[in-house]
Protein backbone atom coordinates (compact mmCIF):
# COMPACT_ATOMS: atom_id res chain seq x y z
CA UNK A 1 0.00 0.00 0.00
CA UNK A 2 3.31 2.08 1.10
CA UNK A 3 4.88 1.78 -2.55
CA UNK A 4 0.99 2.36 -3.95
CA UNK A 5 0.83 5.74 -2.04
CA UNK A 6 4.31 6.79 -3.03
CA UNK A 7 3.90 6.11 -6.72
CA UNK A 8 0.39 7.32 -7.34
CA UNK A 9 1.13 9.70 -9.97
CA UNK A 10 3.66 7.77 -11.98
CA UNK A 11 0.75 4.84 -11.85
CA UNK A 12 -1.85 7.24 -13.21
CA UNK A 13 0.13 8.74 -15.71
CA UNK A 14 0.61 5.29 -16.98
CA UNK A 15 -2.98 4.50 -16.75
CA UNK A 16 -3.53 8.04 -18.65
CA UNK A 17 -1.28 7.03 -21.21
CA UNK A 18 -3.07 3.94 -22.09
CA UNK A 19 -6.81 5.70 -22.01
CA UNK A 20 -4.77 8.26 -24.16
CA UNK A 21 -2.98 5.59 -26.35
CA UNK A 22 -5.03 2.77 -26.88
CA UNK A 23 -8.61 3.85 -26.17
CA UNK A 24 -8.33 7.64 -27.81
CA UNK A 25 -10.23 8.77 -25.13
CA UNK A 26 -8.74 11.98 -23.08
CA UNK A 27 -10.01 13.96 -19.76
CA UNK A 28 -8.81 17.37 -19.40
CA UNK A 29 -9.62 16.92 -15.70
CA UNK A 30 -7.72 13.79 -15.33
CA UNK A 31 -4.55 15.40 -17.28
CA UNK A 32 -5.02 18.42 -14.72
CA UNK A 33 -5.29 16.48 -11.54
CA UNK A 34 -2.17 14.98 -12.66
CA UNK A 35 -0.23 18.57 -13.12
CA UNK A 36 -1.38 19.41 -9.47
CA UNK A 37 -3.66 22.23 -11.07
CA UNK A 38 -6.91 20.99 -10.30
CA UNK A 39 -7.92 23.92 -8.71
CA UNK A 40 -7.27 25.89 -11.95
CA UNK A 41 -10.22 27.82 -13.46
CA UNK A 42 -9.67 29.05 -16.88
CA UNK A 43 -10.07 32.61 -16.01
CA UNK A 44 -14.33 31.79 -15.23
CA UNK A 45 -13.95 33.90 -11.82
CA UNK A 46 -13.23 36.80 -13.81
CA UNK A 47 -16.09 36.08 -15.72
CA UNK A 48 -17.98 35.12 -12.68
CA UNK A 49 -17.00 38.56 -10.64
CA UNK A 50 -17.97 41.15 -13.89
CA UNK A 51 -21.33 39.24 -14.22
CA UNK A 52 -22.06 39.69 -10.27
CA UNK A 53 -21.00 42.82 -10.11
CA UNK A 54 -23.17 44.06 -13.10
CA UNK A 55 -25.59 41.80 -11.50
CA UNK A 56 -25.97 43.91 -8.53
CA UNK A 57 -25.99 47.33 -9.99
CA UNK A 58 -29.26 46.67 -11.43
CA UNK A 59 -30.87 43.34 -10.48
CA UNK A 60 -34.13 43.71 -11.49
CA UNK A 61 -33.13 44.82 -15.21
CA UNK A 62 -34.33 42.20 -17.68
CA UNK A 63 -31.19 42.59 -20.54
CA UNK A 64 -32.32 39.31 -22.31
CA UNK A 65 -31.21 36.23 -24.32
CA UNK A 66 -27.57 35.93 -24.74
CA UNK A 67 -27.08 39.57 -23.31
CA UNK A 68 -24.00 38.37 -21.15
CA UNK A 69 -22.40 37.30 -24.90
CA UNK A 70 -22.54 41.66 -25.19
CA UNK A 71 -21.22 42.07 -21.38
CA UNK A 72 -18.68 38.88 -21.41
CA UNK A 73 -17.84 37.84 -24.89
CA UNK A 74 -18.90 34.43 -23.53
CA UNK A 75 -21.54 33.32 -21.05
CA UNK A 76 -21.09 33.22 -17.48
CA UNK A 77 -20.12 29.53 -17.31
CA UNK A 78 -22.73 29.11 -14.65
CA UNK A 79 -26.64 28.46 -14.90
CA UNK A 80 -27.72 30.78 -11.73
CA UNK A 81 -25.46 33.40 -12.93
CA UNK A 82 -26.72 33.41 -16.35
CA UNK A 83 -30.36 33.29 -15.62
CA UNK A 84 -29.71 36.48 -13.24
CA UNK A 85 -27.59 38.48 -16.02
CA UNK A 86 -30.46 37.79 -18.83
CA UNK A 87 -33.61 37.84 -16.77
CA UNK A 88 -33.23 39.34 -13.62
CA UNK A 89 -33.76 38.59 -9.89
CA UNK A 90 -37.79 38.10 -10.54
CA UNK A 91 -37.44 35.86 -13.75
CA UNK A 92 -34.32 34.30 -12.34
CA UNK A 93 -36.67 33.32 -9.52
CA UNK A 94 -39.32 32.45 -11.17
CA UNK A 95 -37.28 29.36 -13.50
CA UNK A 96 -35.15 28.59 -10.75
CA UNK A 97 -37.88 27.88 -8.50
CA UNK A 98 -38.97 25.94 -11.25
CA UNK A 99 -35.96 24.30 -11.74
CA UNK A 100 -36.19 23.26 -7.88
CA UNK A 101 -39.66 21.48 -8.89
CA UNK A 102 -37.95 19.48 -11.99
CA UNK A 103 -35.11 18.52 -9.77
CA UNK A 104 -37.79 17.29 -7.24
CA UNK A 105 -39.84 15.38 -10.04
CA UNK A 106 -36.58 13.60 -11.70
CA UNK A 107 -35.98 11.73 -8.10
CA UNK A 108 -39.62 11.39 -7.09
CA UNK A 109 -41.05 8.33 -7.69
CA UNK A 110 -38.47 6.46 -9.55
CA UNK A 111 -40.69 3.44 -11.57
CA UNK A 112 -39.86 3.19 -14.59
CA UNK A 113 -36.96 3.44 -17.81
CA UNK A 114 -38.36 7.07 -18.73
CA UNK A 115 -37.56 7.57 -15.20
CA UNK A 116 -34.19 6.47 -15.06
CA UNK A 117 -33.73 8.30 -18.45
CA UNK A 118 -34.65 11.75 -16.56
CA UNK A 119 -32.02 10.82 -14.04
CA UNK A 120 -29.45 10.27 -16.62
CA UNK A 121 -29.88 13.56 -18.74
CA UNK A 122 -30.10 15.59 -14.88
CA UNK A 123 -27.04 14.52 -14.40
CA UNK A 124 -25.55 15.19 -17.56
CA UNK A 125 -26.70 18.64 -18.10
CA UNK A 126 -27.47 20.13 -14.44
CA UNK A 127 -24.06 19.42 -13.02
CA UNK A 128 -21.76 20.68 -15.59
CA UNK A 129 -23.85 23.94 -16.26
CA UNK A 130 -22.77 25.08 -12.73
CA UNK A 131 -19.31 25.45 -13.59
CA UNK A 132 -19.23 25.57 -17.55
CA UNK A 133 -21.47 26.25 -20.71
CA UNK A 134 -24.72 27.62 -21.29
CA UNK A 135 -28.28 26.36 -20.92
CA UNK A 136 -29.40 27.55 -24.15
CA UNK A 137 -26.76 25.32 -25.82
CA UNK A 138 -27.04 22.55 -23.81
CA UNK A 139 -28.85 20.09 -25.35
CA UNK A 140 -29.20 17.38 -22.20
CA UNK A 141 -30.74 20.13 -20.14
CA UNK A 142 -33.57 20.40 -22.77
CA UNK A 143 -34.54 17.25 -23.26
CA UNK A 144 -33.98 16.86 -19.36
CA UNK A 145 -36.89 19.85 -18.84
CA UNK A 146 -38.75 18.36 -21.95
CA UNK A 147 -39.03 14.79 -19.93
CA UNK A 148 -39.55 16.74 -16.43
CA UNK A 149 -42.85 18.28 -18.38
CA UNK A 150 -43.91 14.88 -19.54
CA UNK A 151 -43.65 12.83 -16.09
CA UNK A 152 -45.64 16.29 -14.43
CA UNK A 153 -48.19 16.36 -16.71
CA UNK A 154 -48.52 12.56 -16.59
CA UNK A 155 -49.17 13.03 -12.94
CA UNK A 156 -51.82 15.26 -13.38
CA UNK A 157 -53.49 14.14 -15.92
CA UNK A 158 -53.38 10.44 -13.69
CA UNK A 159 -54.69 12.69 -10.60
CA UNK A 160 -57.60 14.28 -12.24
CA UNK A 161 -59.06 11.08 -14.01
CA UNK A 162 -59.06 9.25 -10.78
CA UNK A 163 -60.43 12.25 -9.18
CA UNK A 164 -62.85 11.83 -12.06
CA UNK A 165 -63.77 8.31 -11.71
CA UNK A 166 -64.05 8.88 -7.92
CA UNK A 167 -66.62 11.27 -7.72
Amino acid sequence: FFLIYMNYRFILSGMLNFIYGKLGIQSRTLTILLDGNITYNSGRDILYEKTWETILQHPFLIRGIAADRILLGTYPHNIILELLYQGGIIIAGIVIFLLIIFIITTFKKVNSEKDIICIIFFFSSIPGLIVSGSFWENYSFWIWIILCLNKISNVLIFNSKRKIRYV
